[in-house]
């Protein structure tokens, strides 16, 4: 569920003609807005429940820039849509309606980092590293599926109000790995934000995951110290510098700041894809390795400074878990149906469809977790220490 705080959130005349519904979901009202398509609050009609719905921006008349745009649109759905993952928002349903291309996601409560680092300036310490731990997590589950995000950026995740968690949003310009660079303009124009491109992705190399990486760099830079790594006056000389320039550690920025931060932000934004961090993985693990550090700092230091809270609920949606089971043949096309809208879990235990230890490796694979402690499936609500 996206909830984004947009400066142009009261609509504008023109936004009386987007239609009140678009297939089953009711359009209620525009919460956001970017140069490819216009977010509403919605409601799926069918299942009950609050949505966000993507659509096409009504600003773009060409119909050639409304081709590839549309095909941008579906290429974020077939990116975003076959990952679940607790830091990654879900997208549910892709389709087009009466000439409409539109992509529903999860509808969520909460604010930017970008608006996050603007209003209350650098985060603090610990929740600068649980964020790059969460972030790291998710971004290593999209490349295990061979997907690349390529426009990592503060404005591209939401921080959930009810839980904290950071969620990675807008797929729009994601690559499978895999397949050959989709054409999406004329132009031959870089896809992505200026100020957070890699080094190969403006000389033209080819991207993988280092790229995000390099990105997420970026983005803990300006997280951590309040401003870019990289700047300038144009935008020739921005894109110069990533190429060309090493920013100063963020270290030398901001007093304070824990060393071991400052290096693996550092790190991050090698030039060369060889010297940073050649999986998310590494990355993830070597944020938990600094929470571990701080808070043996903290206890050295006879420091009484109440720790930010590191607890993390983890949860599996009914739908995502039918979508996962059915992956892996555990149930069939029709029990998904006959399952819809009751409590999975219970349901399946209760008929002995499935035993406990089966699910629990199912929703664990769902969660990128090694493993839930037995006895908590029921309530999925999982204490992030059990997992460091």
């Amino acid at each position: 569920m996206i909830r984004l705080s947009d400066p142009m959130e009261t609509p504008k005349s023109n936004d009386s003609s987007f239609p009140k519904q678009i297939d089953r979901y009711e359009l209620v009202e525009r919460i956001g807005a970017g140069g490819m398509g216009t977010i509403f609050k919605g409601f799926d009609t069918k299942l009950k429940r609050q949505v966000a719905v993507k659509i096409i921006s009504d600003r773009v008349k060409d119909p050639s820039v409304k081709a590839t745009i549309r095909e941008r649109f579906f290429n974020e759905a077939r990116a975003a849509g076959g990952l679940s993952h607790p830091n990654l928002v879900q997208v549910y349903d892709f389709n087009e309606a009466d000439g409409v291309a539109f992509i529903v996601m999860e509808y969520i409560e909460g604010e930017t980092l970008d608006e996050l680092i603007k209003s209350k300036g650098p985060l603090n310490v610990d929740e600068l590293v649980r964020i790059g731990k969460e972030l790291a997590s998710a971004l290593a589950f999209a490349h295990k599926k061979g997907i690349v995000h390529r426009d990592i950026k503060p404005s591209n995740v939401i921080i959930e109000a009810s839980s904290g968690l950071a969620k990675i949003l807008d797929f729009g310009i994601a690559k499978f790995v895999n397949e050959d660079e989709m054409k999406l303009t004329s132009t031959g124009m870089v896809l992505g934000s200026t100020h957070y491109l890699s080094p190969e992705h403006i000389v033209g190399k080819n991207l993988d995951g280092r790229r995000d990486i390099f990105c997420l760099g970026t983005l803990l830079y300006e997280a951590a110290t309040g401003i870019l790594p990289f700047r300038g006056q144009n935008s020739s000389t921005i894109l110069y510098k990533i190429v060309h320039f090493d920013p100063q550690p963020p270290a030398e920025l901001r007093q304070g700041l824990s060393p071991l931060v400052s290096n693996t932000i550092m790190k991050c934004l090698k030039k060369s894809i060889q010297e940073r961090y050649q999986r998310c993985e590494e990355l993830e693990k070597e944020f938990a390795e600094t929470q571990i550090a701080l808070r043996g700092d903290r206890r050295s230091s006879g420091s009484h400074q109440a720790p930010v809270a590191t607890a993390k609920v983890y949860f599996v949606r009914d739908s995502q878990l039918l979508s996962a089971l059915q992956a892996q043949k555990k149930i069939t096309q029709n029990q998904a149906g006959q399952l819809r809208g009751k409590p999975v879990v219970d349901t399946l235990l209760r008929d002995e469809s499935l035993s406990e230890d089966d699910l629990t490796k199912i929703i664990a694979e769902c969660l990128s977790l090694p493993w839930i402690p037995r006895g908590r499936l029921r309530a999925l609500r999982v204490h992030q220490e059990a997992f460091d």
